[in-house]
């Protein structure tokens, strides 16, 4: 005989088809550790890597103006310079641009080897008053700070590999803000390149 049990309008109710699926849940609602301190630290993390890009800038404004002697040279403008100085100022230019962007290379990518150029670096960044003197000592908080300390950490980067789902989502401000940078940059760029 057939078992009627099976048809009862009980157990009709408990396999309701266009109930949601049960699952187990392994990963309880909420983060973990690793989530929470790349939360914590991710303004922080963004900004350093904003610095890199002003170093960025920074260089190739340098390696823009280191061959601003060489042409004048190469037109017979020098005047009474002494051609061994501008090839100097010129190296001298394209050293430090290098230097520049190699430390905003770094910073982009939180190494702790760009803490001491970028220290140098900002450091005589602040004798720029009053303009170079804030944006430098700013630089300063963020890399030296102890905020910064935490980002540049190997314990960090271990975070950062452990959370490759959290972004950074910049403000519209933000893009505004640096998207006329470089705008400024290149219209000064490109006056004194007319000038000459």
């Amino acid at each position: 005989m057939r078992d009627v049990s099976e048809h009862t309008p009980q157990n009709a109710m408990s396999e309701n088809p266009y109930e949601t699926p049960k699952a187990e849940v392994l990963n309880p609602v909420g983060s973990t550790a690793s989530e929470e301190t790349r939360r914590k630290y991710i303004k922080h993390e963004a900004s350093v890597k904003s610095v890199g890009i002003l170093y960025w800038l920074g260089a190739l404004a340098l390696v823009v103006m280191a061959f601003a002697p060489l042409v004048e040279l190469g037109e017979g403008r020098g005047g009474s310079r002494d051609p061994g100085y501008a090839l100097g100022f010129a190296a001298v230019l394209l050293a430090v641009g290098a230097l520049q962007f190699w430390t905003g290379a770094k910073l982009r990518k939180l190494d702790q080897v760009a803490r001491i150029p970028c220290g140098t670096l900002s450091g005589l960044g602040l004798l720029a008053f009053p303009w170079g003197t804030l944006l430098n000592a700013y630089v300063l908080y963020l890399v030296f700070g102890a905020k910064g300390t935490v980002v540049f950490s190997r314990e960090y980067k271990e975070v950062i590999a452990a959370t490759p789902h959290i972004k950074y989502k910049s403000s519209i401000i933000a893009v505004v803000g640096l998207v006329l940078l470089v705008l400024l940059l290149l219209v000064v760029i490109g006056a004194l390149m007319i000038r000459r």
